[in-house]
This record gives structure tokens, sequence and C-alpha cells, in this order.
């Protein structure tokens, strides 16, 4: 198997162990240390999949910029249980071909994220599911072309930034199982919008609320 042909890459490290999940034209075997410190070499992959032990302390806070790094081809990205450093992010937020992303039992170091002008210029999708962040800076012109944003399970988060509201192509924000402040937050960017065709799912602490 030729990992630089590869297309799609779902890495699980278990046990010491990280092994490939196979597309379905490739065969499974162990992806070394070494492969792990080498994602930017496969120039054509475009779907990286990395799914890390439950104990997200185990690792060192700057290990996804410091180790492992990503090629600038890809355009989706899903990693489960890990830490991010605010590097992390911006290293996340540079790739010019992202489109997708899912982010989920993610701990943010600081609980602090903040997007600034530019980062995510092709991302469509962002899902954030689990996650200690408290405050989400986002900066103008920041998920300039973002269409859904899903929000779960984010009982720290302070709110949806009103900036969220400004980008022309967002058609979707569901905030479920979050803080009331973000729920709130959420149909206060509904409301500052009027009558625009966007729809939201907000769930407070009390009860759920469905704004369409």
């Amino acid at each position: 198997m030729d990992l630089l042909r590869d297309k799609t890459l779902k890495v699980k490290e278990e046990r010491g162990l990280k092994h490939h999940q196979p597309t379905p034209n490739s065969s499974k075997s162990p992806i070394s240390g070494e492969t792990l410190t080498n994602f930017r070499c496969l120039h054509k992959l475009e779907s990286l999949k990395i799914h890390f032990p439950f104990c997200i302390s185990r690792y060192p806070m700057d290990l996804l910029s410091k180790r492992l790094g990503f090629p600038t081809c890809l355009n989706k990205l899903h990693l489960i249980n890990c830490s991010l450093t605010r590097v992390d992010l911006a290293t996340i937020g540079s790739l010019p071909h992202l489109q997708v992303i899912e982010l989920e039992h993610i701990s943010v170091l600081g609980g602090e994220w903040s997007a600034v002008a530019g980062d995510f210029p092709c991302l469509k999708y962002l899902r954030i599911n689990s996650c200690d962040l408290v405050y989400w800076g986002v900066e103008a012109s920041a998920f300039g072309v973002l269409e859904r944003l899903i929000v779960e399970d984010l009982w720290q988060l302070k709110e949806i930034r009103a900036e969220m509201g400004e980008i022309n192509t967002l058609n979707l924000i569901c905030v479920h199982h979050c803080s009331e402040s973000a729920a709130i937050s959420a149909m206060e960017i509904k409301r500052a919008l009027g009558t625009m065709a966007m729809g939201f799912k907000s769930t407070s602490l009390s009860s759920p609320v469905m704004v369409f």
C-alpha cells in the first residue's frame, strides 16, 4: 500500500499502536510513529480522521502543531479526543482547501479560541462536540464562506459571537446541549437578521427552543 496515493486516512492510536483504517481499496496495516510525523508529505490526502485514546491528558498540548502537521490539500479533518493549543487552531485555520471540520471531545488550552481575519477561508461545515471552550472570538472575514455551524455539549461556552451573523453564506446554526447564554446569543443573531431565511435549533439549560 502506498500512503502517498491515499485520499482518505483514518488513524486510531490505542495501547501505544497507531492503526490505519483503510479506504475501500486499501489493506489494513499499522502506521508507525515516523509516518505520523510526516502527514505533510501525503500530498494527495484529502480526508483525515485521527482518534486518540479517551485520556487526552497523556498528550502534550502542542502535539498536533509540533508532531503531526497537516498537508495543505486536506478538505476534511476529523479530530477525536485530543488537546489543541492556539497554535494548533491557527495551523488548522490556515489550511487553504479545508471545507469540513469535526472536533469531538476536544480540550482547548486556556478555554479560548480566537479566529482572526482570513482564517478558514474555504470552510463550509464546522461541528464542535464536547469541548471545554469558554471564549470564542471571531474577527471579520474569518469563516468567510461557512454554511453550517453545529455546536453540541459546550456547557462552558459563553456565547456565539454576533460576527457569525455577518457571514453571508451561513444558513444554519445549531446549538444543542450548551450553556443558556450560548443559546440566547444564537437567538439574538436570529433576531438581528430579521426575516432572513436561516434556521436555528437552540437548546438552553431549561428547555429546548426551536426557532425557524
